[in-house]
């Protein structure tokens, strides 16, 4: 079998076993349905399963404290108690949520550099690169204007006209502007 010698035919192992004394059972291991054992192991499991639930069974008709003294009226108060709980947890949520924006609205307003124009004021417009000439290259300016502050739409939005008193058709936000000083 080793060390040298020439692989043993089928006839020759049967042999080698019988002479020591060796029971060679033949399974197919990877397909325990083949060898019968996948249904004695669905026994095995079935007559547990069989066992734990004949040992957990509870008699049906004895009704529970709770059932028992569970009526229609108290259900019902019941219920309007916690609709009155309903209520009450609803607003201490949205005065948490409330709290909790005021909290991100201090923290951002902390880091963030506010402007505020007034009417009247000049300011500068920032070109966007859709808004640029074919022909303008790197060079080209950043922001155009002066253009004077017409009226506030609403925070940090602003309606612009030109010089000559044209007003431009869409509001700017306060990033894409810039005071102008003469």
């Amino acid at each position: 079998m080793g060390g040298g010698r020439s692989i043993q035919t089928g006839a020759q192992i049967t042999e080698f076993f019988q002479s020591w004394q060796i029971k060679r059972v033949t399974s197919t291991p990877y397909h325990p349905v083949g060898n019968g054992q996948t249904e004695s192991i669905d026994k095995v499991i079935i007559n547990n399963l069989k066992k734990r639930l004949e040992e957990s069974k509870v008699e049906i008709g004895e009704p529970s404290i709770r059932f028992t003294r569970a009526s229609e009226k108290s259900n019902n108060e019941e219920m309007r108690i916690n609709l009155d709980l309903l209520e009450g947890k609803r607003e201490a949520a949205l005065i948490r949520m409330a709290a909790q924006k005021q909290v991100i609205e201090r923290y951002y307003n902390r880091k963030a550099r506010l402007r505020f124009f007034k009417i009247g004021d000049f300011v500068l417009k920032k070109v966007f690169q859709s808004m640029k000439g074919d022909n303008a290259g790197k060079l080209s300016p950043a922001w155009e204007g002066p253009y004077m502050i017409h009226d506030i739409a609403g925070k940090g939005a602003y309606e612009l006209e030109t010089i000559d008193g044209e007003i431009l058709p869409s509001h700017w936000n306060v990033v894409h502007l810039k005071r102008y000083y003469f």
